[in-house]
């Protein structure tokens, strides 16, 4: 069968090379575009990747602030309560007969002729 090879005459021998030039020129071109196409989408993994991870850190961070909100705003809410319960406190120290009150019950204060018994409270 190599013989039979041999015998075949080889036609226009300078097409021939004319085209494998062309298909060597080709498989370059493949090759040169193959290497680009894999550079460009690593460069676009990366990118993408860094992307993410921002997103990833601000949304980790906004959540964290959405916290951080709430716990501050039940903190107003309680201090607005605290200032209203003090205003109103304010207002009844200046009624003379419920600072009366008052100064007999939390400092055991009495006025003339009165006398103050402490009764212990339950522990229960």
């Amino acid at each position: 069968m190599s013989q039979n090879r041999s015998r075949i005459p080889v036609l226009n021998n300078e097409y021939m090379k004319l085209q494998e030039r062309e298909r060597m020129i080709q498989e370059r071109r493949k090759k040169g575009l193959r290497r680009r196409l894999a550079v460009f989408f690593i460069f676009a993994t990366i990118v993408s990747f860094t992307f993410i991870k921002a997103i990833q850190a601000q949304e980790s961070m906004i959540a964290e602030k959405m916290e951080q909100l709430e716990r501050l705003e039940e903190t107003s809410k309680q201090l607005e309560e605290k200032e209203k319960y003090l205003e109103e406190e304010i207002i009844k120290l200046q009624d003379e007969e419920y600072l009366g009150k008052y100064v007999r019950k939390e400092l055991l204060l009495s006025e003339d002729g009165e006398i103050i018994f402490t009764v212990p409270e339950d522990e229960e």
